[in-house]
């Protein structure tokens, strides 16, 4: 058998053994409950079970928690089942896997933003399993391996972990294995509490062979973990995260408790390092407050985390309340030697000082201690230590006693070979122990023993002398003087306690006002770099919405001039229409023409053949009289007249018949240019119909085109409100079920920030202002609204309205006045105005102001105009327009009735008016109430939409829909909903020329065209869709959903065009810093080179860029991201910026500073320092060609 000596060290720290046996896990691809999950690889395992990262069947990450305690269970090699080792350990594995299973069902019950969350619980192959959320990021252990965290970070990290201890403190659950391994930090920065170790301790109460893995984690497990037991509680935790907190600040965790316990058993220092006042950048309440946590006596640490927490924001609430000096007179052993004695002359001398103050916030308080100590040093004895030493001797002989007693069972005991004999050797190493701290306290007792000789001599030489003293009566009156000099001493004493209590007092007060104002500068420097951090983000986002709308101007332009186009052509074939109308008509007006021209030729004709036929009968008569002997001349003469007059006649008719032929011919000729004038408009109007249609179908086909551009994850829980844009189109708002507001990035889906965390009240409506400077939280009745100021990141007003709706709320368009409705006293309502600039000011009071008041539950609608900052009121007595300063303009009686919905539609009066009935009126004045169109109400439509142009109005039944534009008053379009008996949500794009139909049991989301009623596009299983303010995003999703989809419209505006450096751009945000920090130089190492190629750059669209490139060189490679990307803030200072770079490679700097682009091996800035500048920095190298580089920032201020 191996002497213990002969064993290998035991390894230290975090990295320390946790088992012994190999745990054998599952292999990758092996599924769980029924297929639900899928083994992907290995995390971790420990001494009580295995932990898996694994895929559900939606495919999302989870982390799988296996239930295999070593020692207790084994695997078989095909089946891959679960169970005890032997017979004998059986009972014990069953302890395990029972325990395990409650600890995951209390898990599941805990709800925190830093708590890992339980999603299902199950057994499987003789063992138990736990889903939990697989938190994407780093632990806290690999985050400390590069640079140290920053102190601000630290006092984050601190705040947001004692809040989870908080939490789960309260409700009875201890973690008992905090470490930063245990510690997540999740892709927002958020540190999560994972792997809950609240079963270990009691399986290994329970069970004697838990001895074969470890429960305990060097360096961060308390003293009593190491006790069987020992006392557990929430001082434990705070121990466990104080020395996490001391190894992220330090670089190294703390010495071991048993270390520390051993040595100071042994007589010798505590080898704990205290690092209060070691570290001056880090706050010093926090570092005086681990030392406190990291004590070894429990009952000297902070009592719970909520202590913890008040005293990081107030340093003059007490943490410990000190044990009764009765209590603490009589140590433990030799854990601390001299501890009775310092408890007993602080409750004796300065009990009110340190009830009063908690000693490690308290200037001046060791020198105080020192002062009373020394006044009552007379009262300590040597009787006292030694009664404390006799009794630890008795305890350590009780201890001895027990030791041998154990190793005697031990050496006698069958079974367990291994565990037998570390059981063994840990009882062998106790006793010895005790032995040694025997001899120890013998040596010591022995050494009280001569000393009370000596006392005992001593005394008895002092009587000696004061017998003789006595037989002299100068020496007594000498004695009394001494005597009383000695009570005014003590008088004066006493004095000096008492100013040292005011001084105290004094340097107490002094010490609040002081943190209170360091805490004030520090909110106040928190707040102005979010301000500058916001500023930074701002001043981009508006240069890159400038340039999209730059961009979406020359598409409109484009789009209105091929509208414009359509509808000329429209018109033009309209006219066309009527021309050929025009030409039937006036073809058959010549066809009548030239039947009536026929019929008069056939009339003359009939003339001609009667005066030819009345001529050849004259000329007959004429010939008969002229053979007749004696001729009547008169009668002859007259005959002839007659035939002249009829040839002349027939002549004429003659000459009328060819006019009427040549009318004919003409009128035959417009016919035929006529018809061919008709084939051509008709063929036109077919040409122009076909263009129109084929027109409709590309823009139609153009708003099909969707592609899924980002998943947002809910950041706790599940979303219960799902995405809203913002009106100008940069962000996107949800709510989680844990009630926070998150921020995201609209062009790239990605995390912002928290506007708010853990709010108690559903929330049921997200607003954001014209700007989208800030948004509006609506909850239910009986509930406060909350107002946020986006960019300070902040609420900054919490309101009761008197009604959950929008209407009785409103943000001016220049976002500059709020006003809102307010409960007053005697069931009254005041309408009220207030300045957003007095809301925005932390700790200012708000400037309000009451425009109006109306009695409790009387209906009120306020609205903006769209272009002024005038207010309308509507109430059912009247209407009232009010100036910002409160002033009344104008007013007049409610004549339009009960009100639903008010909304600014052009200009300063035009206003549209949902009535109650269903009824669309829009009103040009709405004070003169002069009603420019009015839609009819459909009696079961119960669902109204307005378009974000508010041009277009959505209302439908469970049924049908339609969409009625609100300038013409038309329906633009209506179709079917189709989705059965299940009531679907509907929403309508900004421009009215799209809406969405949430997905039912009978039919998936789909977005259909308005005008055709055409199906665009399906969108799955997304239960609710909403567009963005410029139709080219849609956001989709469910509610009690973890994730929603953000939706790019293919085609849409993107930004300014790079050409082949459009990847070229600023994706994260830049450093802030101060341009006088350039004069004291900055410097940041990267890897120069990339996969980007100048050559591709030097054609490109921004003429900035491509001059630069001019004169530098393109056979250059660089990285899509800046390799450094600052923003250099304005302070109205003018300065100049050097950028310079070292490396091997010889790398090439390209730069843009602002809109000013330079390429070079050192370049030059100058800016006059009225705004902020962003600096974004790439190294080039030639193609293949990588090294590190550093680059450095210097310069001059003015």
């Amino acid at each position: 058998m191996r002497a213990m000596a002969d064993l290998p060290p035991t390894q230290r720290g975090p990295d320390a053994v946790t088992h012994q046996l190999p745990a054998g896990e599952l292999p990758a691809g092996w599924k769980l409950l029924e297929g639900q999950y899928e083994i992907v690889r290995l995390i971790a395992s420990g001494g009580f079970g295995i932990t898996y990262l694994a895929r559900d069947t939606l495919g999302r990450d989870v982390a799988v928690k296996e239930c295999f305690p070593l020692g207790l269970a084994q695997r078989a090699a095909m089946t891959h089942t679960v169970s005890a080792t032997s017979a004998g350990t059986s009972e014990h594995f069953e302890t395990a896997r029972g325990q395990f299973l409650r600890e995951a069902r209390m898990l599941a019950d805990l709800r925190h933003p830093n708590v890992v969350h339980v999603q299902s619980l199950f057994e499987e192959n003789g063992t138990a399993y736990m889903a939990m959320d697989f938190i994407h990021g780093r632990d806290l252990h690999e985050d400390m391996a590069g640079d140290a965290l920053p102190p601000t970070r630290v006092l984050d990290l601190a705040r947001d972990l004692l809040g989870a201890l908080d939490y789960i403190h309260a409700q009875g659950v201890l973690h008992r294995d905090i470490k930063p391994q245990n510690i997540r930090i999740d892709q927002f920065g958020m540190p999560m509490l994972i792997d809950f170790g609240a079963a270990r301790a009691e399986t290994q109460a329970r069970s004697r062979m838990a001895g074969t893995f470890r429960v305990v984690t060097d360096g961060y497990s308390p003293h009593e973990f190491y006790v069987a037991g020992a006392s557990q509680g929430p001082h434990s935790d705070l121990y466990a995260l104080a020395a996490t907190l001391y190894h992220v600040i330090t670089g190294a965790a703390p010495v071991p408790a048993d270390e520390r316990a051993s040595a100071v058993a042994t007589g010798q220092p505590d080898p704990y390092v205290p690092i209060a006042g070691s570290y001056a950048a880090h706050d010093a309440r926090l570092l005086k407050l681990i030392d406190r946590a990291l004590r070894m006596i429990p009952a000297e640490r902070p009592p719970n985390a909520s202590a913890w927490l008040t005293a990081l924001t107030d340093a003059q609430t007490r943490l410990v309340t000190p044990p009764a000096t009765e209590e603490i007179a009589a140590p433990r052993g030799r854990l601390w030697p001299g501890l009775a004695l310092g408890v007993g002359l602080m409750g004796a001398a300065g009990a009110a000082i340190w009830v009063a103050q908690p000693d490690w916030l308290t200037p001046g308080m060791d020198e105080v201690t020192a002062q009373v100590g020394a006044l009552e040093t007379q009262l300590q004895t040597s009787e006292a230590e030694r009664a404390a030493s006799e009794a630890a001797l008795a305890a350590s002989r009780a201890t001895l006693a027990e030791a041998e007693a154990e190793v005697q069972r031990l050496e006698a005991a069958d079974g367990d070979m291994a565990a037998t004999l570390a059981d063994l050797d840990a009882a062998r190493a106790a006793r010895d122990a005790a032995a040694a701290e025997i001899t120890a306290l013998q040596g010591e007792l022995e050494g009280l023993g001569d000393a009370a000789g000596a006392l005992d001599q001593a005394q008895r030489q002092a009587a000696a002398e004061s017998a003789r003293a006595d037989a002299a009566e100068a020496q007594i009156a000498a004695l009394d003087q001494q005597i009383a000099q000695q009570a005014a001493s003590l008088t004066e004493t006493q004095s000096q306690a008492t100013a040292l209590e005011a001084q105290i007092s004094e340097l107490t007060a002094a010490d609040a006002t002081a943190r209170a104002q360091i805490t004030a500068l520090e909110a106040s420097l928190t707040e102005a770099t979010g301000r500058l951090v916001e500023a930074r983000t701002t001043a981009a986002l508006l240069t890159r919405a400038e340039e999209d709308l730059t961009t979406a101007e020359t598409a409109l332009g484009a789009s209105n001039i091929r509208a414009a186009r359509l509808e000329a052509q429209l018109q033009q074939a309209e006219a066309q229409g009527t021309d050929l109308a025009a030409a039937q008509a006036e073809i058959q007006a010549l066809e009548a023409s030239l039947a009536a021209s026929a019929a008069a030729q056939a009339r003359l004709s009939e003339e001609i053949a009667g005066l030819e036929a009345a001529r050849a009968q004259l000329t007959e008569d004429i010939a008969t009289m002229e053979a007749a002997p004696l001729p009547n001349l008169g009668e002859l003469a007259e005959l002839r007249a007659r035939v002249a007059a009829a040839e002349a006649e027939t002549a004429d008719l003659q000459t009328r018949i060819a006019a009427s032929d040549a009318d004919t011919a003409e009128l035959r000729a417009q016919i035929a240019a006529m018809e061919a004038e008709v084939t051509a408009l008709t063929a036109t109007l077919a040409e122009t119909e076909a263009a129109l249609a084929a027109s409709l179908q590309a823009q139609v086909a153009a708003r099909a085109d969707w592609g899924e551009q980002a998943t947002l994850r809910a950041p706790n829980g599940t979303f219960t409100l799902l995405p809203r844009f913002s009106w100008d189109n940069r962000r996107i708002a949800a709510v989680d079920s844990a009630g926070g507001i998150t921020l995201f990035d609209r062009s790239t889906g990605a995390y912002e920030a928290h506007l708010a965390r853990g709010i108690p009240d559903q929330i049921v409506r997200l607003g954001f202002s014209a700007g989208g400077s800030y948004l509006i939280a609506t909850t239910p009745n009986g509930s406060p609204n909350r107002l946020y100021d986006v960019r300070a990141r902040r609420e900054i007003l919490r309101f009761d309205p008197v009604t959950v709706t929008t209407a009785n709320r409103a943000i001016s368009t220049d976002e500059a006045y709020f006003v809102f409705t307010r409960a007053a006293g005697g069931g009254q309502v005041n309408i009220v105005i207030t300045a957003m600039a007095s809301l925005r000011e932390a700790g200012a009071l708000p400037m309000e102001r009451t425009l109006t008041t109306v009695p409790q539950g009387t209906p009120v609608r306020i609205a903006f105009a769209e272009t002024s900052n005038q207010i309308t009121v509507l109430t059912p007595a009247s209407v009232q327009v009010f100036d910002t300063d409160g002033r009344l303009r104008r007013t007049a009686p409610n004549g339009i009735g009960s009100v639903a919905a008010l909304s600014p539609i052009g200009g300063d009066q035009g206003f549209l008016v949902l009535r109650s009935s269903g009824e669309v009126v829009i009103f040009n004045d709405l004070i003169a109430q002069d009603e420019v169109a009015t839609i009819p109400p459909r009696a079961d439509y119960a669902l109204y939409r307005l378009s974000g142009d508010r041009l277009s109005f959505l209302r439908a039944n469970d049924e049908t829909w339609d969409v009625i534009d609100l300038v013409t008053g038309d329906i633009r379009g209506s179709g079917p909903i189709d989705t059965g008996s299940e009531r679907a949500s509907l929403s309508i794009s900004a421009d009215g020329q799209m809406i969405f139909i949430g997905a039912t049991d009978t039919r998936p989301a789909r977005m259909l065209d308005v005008a055709t009623g055409l199906e665009l596009q399906e969108f799955g299983t997304a239960a609710q869709g909403y567009f963005s303010f410029d139709n080219t995003h849609l956001a989709t999703g469910s509610v009690d959903g973890i994730s929603a989809q953000i939706w790019r419209l293919a085609g849409a505006p993107t930004g300014p065009d790079l050409s082949g450096c459009a990847v070229l751009e600023r994706t994260m945000d830049g450093i802030p810093i101060l341009a006088s920090a350039l004069e004291r130089g900055r410097g940041f190492t990267v890897d120069a080179g990339g996969d980007v190629s100048l050559r591709d750059c030097a054609e490109a669209q921004d003429a900035g860029l491509e001059a630069a490139l001019a004169r530098g060189r393109l056979d250059l490679t660089a990285t899509e991201r800046p390799d450094v990307a600052i923003n250099i803030l304005g302070t109205s200072r003018a300065y100049t910026l050097n950028v310079g770079v070292e490396g091997a490679c010889a790398p090439t700097i390209m730069a843009r500073f602002g809109a000013d682009w330079a390429v070079g091996r050192s370049l030059r800035f100058e800016d006059e320092g009225e705004e902020t500048r962003p600096l974004d920095v790439w190294l080039a190298t030639p193609p293949g060609v990588t090294c590190e580089a550093r680059i450095s920032l210097s310069g001059e201020v003015e």
